[in-house]
């Protein structure tokens, strides 16, 4: 049988448990809600390096701090998914513009396009 280390906690009492560890909050119904859409321990990475001592935050440690410090990674990761994007997609049509212009546009139906046979073979068959 597993061992449960820790009980599983209703919203309050995660923002108690936070309140004890010394984290002030400005708006609890806020912080309810967004603990019930983002979670505790997705969260808990954020406010980890906001600790003075074991479960001790630094004073005046806020919620809403954590909250900003979390909406400004998720917007930071979605600017940057949207340059890879935008990368990815240049990259495929430049190799393959210059596949279909230097092997045809059926080029991938010869297997001499390809650097081994067993490639070709692998390729062909997952993709036809």
């Amino acid at each position: 049988m597993l061992k449960i280390d820790k009980p599983a906690t209703t919203y309050k009492e995660q923002i108690k448990i936070l309140k004890r560890k010394g984290m002030k909050f400005s708006d609890e119904v806020m912080a309810e809600k967004f603990l019930e859409s983002v979670q505790y321990y997705r969260l808990s990475g954020y406010w980890l390096s906001y600790f003075e001592k074991k479960d001790q935050f630094v004073e005046g440690m806020t919620f809403e701090k954590i909250v900003d410090v979390y909406m400004f990674d998720k917007e930071l990761r979605n600017n940057l998914l949207y340059i890879i994007d935008n990368v990815e997609t240049e990259v495929k049509s430049k190799i393959a513009y210059r596949f279909v212009h230097s092997c045809s546009p059926l080029g991938y139906a010869n297997p001499n396009n390809f650097g081994r046979a067993d490639y070709y073979a692998a390729w062909l068959n997952k993709f036809f």
